[in-house]
């Protein structure tokens, strides 16, 4: 009779494949995606309580920046679209056209970075901290 017990084992094998093929193909761009992540979270954890000390917090401005945290992870989107259609196109070229794959991806990652590291920044002058 065959085991048809289910085994856990194999999932996590196949999701640590999964991590480690990522983690090989894109590793900047996952560190980037992964750094950029947190500091999304500490800029919206440090924000809020930066309101609620001043006493200015209101749902209106947490949804204008929860939008703004969207909106950069549409242009992130964007980017990775325009990578794969320059990719694919620099391969069609006749001549030997430069292929920088994840280009706009990566700058545009870096980008938001720095600008979520400005607005932590920001927060933690407004609840005290030089």
């Amino acid at each position: 009779m065959e085991n048809t017990e289910f085994n856990l084992n194999w999932v996590k094998l196949g999701i640590a494949g999964a991590a480690a093929f990522l983690g090989t193909a894109w590793r900047l761009q996952i560190l980037l995606a992964c750094v950029l992540a947190v500091l999304m979270a500490a800029d919206w954890i440090t924000g809020t309580r930066a309101a609620k000390r001043s006493g200015t917090w209101s749902s209106k401005a947490a949804r204008d920046g929860f939008d703004h945290k969207i909106g950069a992870l549409v242009v992130l989107i964007v980017a990775v679209m325009t990578d794969i259609v320059f990719t694919e196109a620099a391969k069609m070229m006749p001549w030997d056209a430069p292929a920088w794959p994840w280009l706009w991806m990566t700058l545009v990652e870096i980008w938001y970075c720095f600008t979520e590291a400005g607005s932590i920044l920001e927060n933690c002058a407004k609840l005290g901290t030089w």
